[in-house]
């Protein structure tokens, strides 16, 4: 069972319960979720293009398509009737917008589709040249058999497109970009000034909440100016928390595990020359300089240093849906509630196979921050989305946030900064980020369409942050390196 380790912080030190870190503060609790968007992402980098197996090809689901199409493994998908593949080929081929071509999203909507809604008109349109069982019990069957042999395929294309040497390549740029320390540490960088600003998480640092003379200010302005200044002067009260980060790989690939793996140019368990020091990690907590250069002191702009939380760091890697080198593992399917445990149509849907709720439900609860990478962030997946909105409905005693969502989303609209005035461009923007936002709410398997949102739906609404990109230069799981970014944070 995956769940959050609860480490003991100073105030819970005991004799019989003592603290496994010297001097921990508090803990956050950050959970990933990383969709398929990353693979193609990092398959797609120039410099890693001469070592994929397939020239010019990704993860996606169009590349697997062409994979099978070209090779003799589609003639022996259409030798054995396989049904799932010969709707993958009536439907790309009808399907004129290539970013629907790339989804997976589309691949596990033919699986539910075949299996729930055999009956809808344009389905039986499409059963009707195929000689398949009448038999219900024999139907879902011989589907479930097709998914297998898909899924047996898909893992053959794995290891021809990710070949050793490709993940040697990955292993050496990351180690010298220091990738995994970029995405762990300097991410709130990737907010714009308006959300950094609004993001609760960054304030879960400071202990203004306990500190009776910053109580006693009612102005907006003051209670920054004290903030700030406080953070410079007495910046060592907020160094000593952890950032315990569980990450939920969905690709079956180890790409993601290879570039956020903390090797030891990145990380060292003890970065101190005092060995009463244990902490092993730097957490910036303003990177562009939101803090530092938005608000002044006594007319004075507040000095370059930046407030760099000296910290402790815990990671863990899972892959809910399977792992490229165990076939069988692959978890294809849909999301769906069906009462009856013992109906067999719930061996296609993924979180009652996978026991979503047995292994990681408990996670949920313990999350402060969620970050959701590459997703599509459709009804597929929508188990982990209800998880996550149930969360971010809830207030902590204090009446403040319990969990926020910070989303980052590839731009595949025309939104061009050169062709627009600034106002049209941030006007742009925000459409995108609020579509962004409705698309998670409306891909939760528990939404029903309806013409407006709910009182809570638009709560949690105002708790998600979008990170909208056109390239793959952000802090978290971009590719820049960590003198790019800290260059980055002193022009701004």
């Amino acid at each position: 069972m995956a769940e959050f380790t609860r480490f003991n912080t100073g105030n819970e030190k005991s004799i019989d319960d003592p603290m496994e870190y010297n001097a921990l503060r508090r803990q956050h609790n950050i959970m990933c979720l990383i969709g398929n968007g990353f693979d193609t992402a990092i398959l797609n980098q120039p410099e890693f293009k001469d070592f994929v197996g397939q020239k010019g090809k990704t993860t996606s689901y169009y590349d697997f398509y062409l994979f099978l199409k070209s090779s003799e493994y589609g003639d022996k998908l259409k030798e054995d009737d396989n049904i799932i593949y010969a709707k993958m080929c009536a439907d790309i081929k009808s399907t004129t917008d290539k970013a629907e071509k790339q989804k997976w999203a589309n691949f596990e909507k033919i699986v539910e589709n075949l299996i729930f809604n055999k009956n809808d008109a344009n389905i039986k349109k499409f059963l009707k040249p195929y000689n398949l069982p009448t038999n219900e019990k024999k139907y879902i069957r011989k589907i479930a058999e097709d998914l297998e042999q898909l899924g047996n395929l898909f893992s053959t294309y794995l290891n021809e497109l990710l070949p050793v040497k490709l993940l040697v390549e990955i292993n050496k740029k990351a180690k010298e970009n220091q990738w995994a320390s970029i995405s762990l540490s300097e991410f709130l960088g990737d907010l714009c000034k308006d959300d950094y600003n609004k993001l609760y998480f960054r304030e879960e640092f400071t202990d203004f909440d306990e500190d009776s003379e910053y109580q006693l200010i009612t102005d907006t302005d003051k209670q920054n100016k004290y903030r700030t200044k406080k953070r410079k002067k007495e910046n060592n009260i907020y160094n000593n928390d952890l950032f315990n980060y569980m990450i939920f790989n969905f690709n079956y690939s180890t790409l993601l595990d290879n570039y956020i793996y903390l090797d030891k140019n990145q990380f060292k368990p003890h970065r101190s020359r005092y060995s009463e020091i244990d902490r092993n990690f730097g957490f910036r907590i303003d990177p562009k300089g939101f803090i530092k250069r938005h608000y002044k002191l006594t007319n004075k702009e507040i000095p370059d240093e930046e407030i760099n939380f000296s910290s402790y760091l815990l990671t863990d890697i899972i892959h809910p849906h399977g792992i490229k080198d165990i076939p069988r593992s692959f978890l294809f399917g849909t999301e769906r509630k069906i009462d009856d445990i013992t109906d067999p149509k719930n061996q296609f849907i993924k979180s009652f196979w996978g026991q979503n709720e047995k292994k990681y439900g408990r996670c949920f609860d313990e999350t402060e921050l969620f970050i959701i990478y590459g997703m599509s962030l459709e009804r597929c997946d929508g188990w982990w989305y209800d998880k996550i909105f149930e969360q971010l409905l809830k207030n902590t005693p204090k009446g403040t946030p319990k969990a926020e969502l910070i989303i980052y989303k590839y731009i595949d609209i025309d939104i061009d900064q050169t062709k627009m005035s600034d106002e049209e461009y941030n006007n742009r923007i925000e459409d995108f980020k609020n579509d962004i936002k409705k698309m998670f709410i409306k891909g939760r398997t528990s939404y029903t369409k309806r013409s407006k949102f709910t009182a809570k739906e638009n709560t949690v609404m105002k708790r998600i942050y979008v990170v909208p990109f056109k390239k793959n230069d952000t802090r978290f799981l971009g590719f820049n390196s960590k003198k790019q970014t800290v260059d980055e944070g002193k022009e701004k």
